[in-house]
């Protein structure tokens, strides 16, 4: 009965009782929110919308949630472009993006971009394929070895990239915020004293 008075003397002080018979705590009126009378107001969500379901770059693989970053980088293994995808994401799916506006004489990859799709739109740009072909593939295709030996300067600029902290093991819960960040350290590779010499 404690309650039912308190709630009768809010209600003419002008404030609202808080849901539930039980409450002895008022507040002031809220103006039209979408809060059921189960949860109290300053339980209320706030203006910040909720993030984004599947859109993270957060996927399964063998490692557990891991991102997957694809990487375009020029013949002195400096960055050009960064993708970010899900861990279980195909190489494959990010060859168009990747490859979309660039020129060059060689575009020099492993074997998960091994493909006829892949190996056509290379032929598009102007570029010869320097992919070693996949075992399960029926009539090989030959590629330039002595070419393909280059394909460590993208090895080491991911080795240089996780030398950050940040970038090697993925701090940020929101994609955009690890892409921003692999730009900045993606700009400080372009940087003179960083530049391989080999």
């Amino acid at each position: 009965m404690a309650s039912g008075r308190a709630s009768i003397s809010a209600s003419r002080a002008g404030l609202k009782p808080v849901c539930g018979s039980a409450s002895l705590q008022c507040l002031p009126r809220i103006a039209a929110t979408n809060i059921s009378c189960s949860i109290p107001a300053w339980c209320a969500p706030t203006s910040r919308p909720p993030p984004e379901k599947g859109g993270q770059a957060l996927g399964r693989s063998r490692g557990g949630l891991t991102t997957k970053i694809h990487l375009l980088a020029d013949t002195l293994g400096r960055p050009l472009r960064f993708i970010l995808t899900a861990g279980q994401a195909n190489d494959l799916t990010q060859a168009p993006a990747l490859l979309h506006g660039q020129t060059a004489r060689r575009v020099i990859a492993d074997r998960g971009y091994d493909s006829n799709a892949v190996r056509q739109l290379i032929a598009e740009i102007g570029a010869k394929a320097v992919i070693p072909s996949k075992c399960s593939r029926l009539v090989r295709i030959r590629h330039d070895v002595k070419a393909y030996r280059l394909r460590n300067r993208i090895e080491r600029c991911f080795n240089r990239l996780k030398h950050f902290r940040r970038i090697a093991t993925r701090y940020d819960r929101r994609d955009l915020h690890f892409l921003a960040a692999l730009h900045l350290v993606g700009a400080l590779q372009w940087l003179p004293a960083n530049v391989d010499s080999a």
